[in-house]
């Protein structure tokens, strides 16, 4: 798992912080030791038993998005597309373009 990480200069060197849901910054001299010293604090959270779990939401229901699968002009739509191909490559064919 990765996380965002900003670094930014402040007058003491460096700051390093994560963002929710964990919240924490770290300073030091060089960028380097402000990630450093964050990491450390990353890994005292999880080593207390903190878990960070993606979860899933479902799409949300909208009345005018039907999935292509579902719609019912999909059929003439792949029928028309089919046709066409058929219609350019005997036009490709009868002017001896090959492998088109």
């Amino acid at each position: 798992m990765t996380i965002p990480i900003l670094v930014e200069p402040v007058a003491a060197g460096f700051r390093a912080v994560a963002g929710g849901p964990f919240d924490l910054t770290a300073d030091g001299p060089t960028a380097a030791a402000a990630v450093a010293a964050l990491r450390l604090q990353l890994a005292d959270r999880v080593s207390g038993g903190v878990a960070c779990v993606e979860l899933p939401l479902p799409a949300p229901a909208n009345p005018h998005v039907v999935p292509l699968t579902e719609n019912p002009l999909l059929d003439d739509w792949l029928k028309a597309v089919e046709e066409y191909r058929n219609e350019a490559d005997a036009a490709d064919a009868a002017r001896g373009v090959h492998g088109a």
